[in-house]
């Protein structure tokens, strides 16, 4: 008799093109969702909802000889839906401590607070700028138990 195979459903979040290229060459298994925007270039205005800040987003990147609007805002679009699906297993992170990775990475961690699986806070500090420190919820604590146990 045969054991039962685990089969875990993992999204796989990269900072572009490149690093989900050597990810799908690896053969980690799951999905492959290649973070695309230059989030240090361009405007990123505050108090704008997800769609806002696609279409803003858009509006700059589909300037580009590389990709018009339309086909950015579909990208952006199909990205969020991707992150949104909170049926998975797992999620991994594939950053560097970069300023390009690490605004895509903030964008990340915004969206699963969004989601209610982590929190953030402000902490002043003297001299720099204040720093944003993610937790995770009560929620994201029930939901990593429940991967955990699986």
């Amino acid at each position: 008799m045969r054991a039962a195979k685990l089969v875990l459903t993992v999204l796989h979040v990269t900072n572009g093109d490149c690093a989900a290229e050597r990810i799908a060459l690896a053969d980690l298994g799951g999905e492959i969702l290649p973070w695309r925007d230059v989030l240090h270039e361009g405007p990123v205005p505050a108090g704008l909802d997800d769609a806002g800040l696609r279409a803003r987003r858009a509006g700059f990147l589909g300037d580009s000889e590389w990709a018009g609007e339309e086909r950015v805002l579909r990208d952006l679009e199909e990205r969020d839906a991707r992150l949104a699906v909170t049926a998975r297993d797992e999620i991994v992170l594939w950053f560097e401590p970069d300023l390009y990775d690490q605004l895509q990475l903030l964008q990340v961690l915004d969206r699963l607070s969004r989601d209610g699986f982590a929190v953030s806070q402000r902490v002043p500090q003297e001299v720099k700028p204040d720093r944003v420190v993610y937790e995770i919820t009560t929620n994201g604590r029930a939901e990593l138990r429940r991967w955990l146990s699986s």
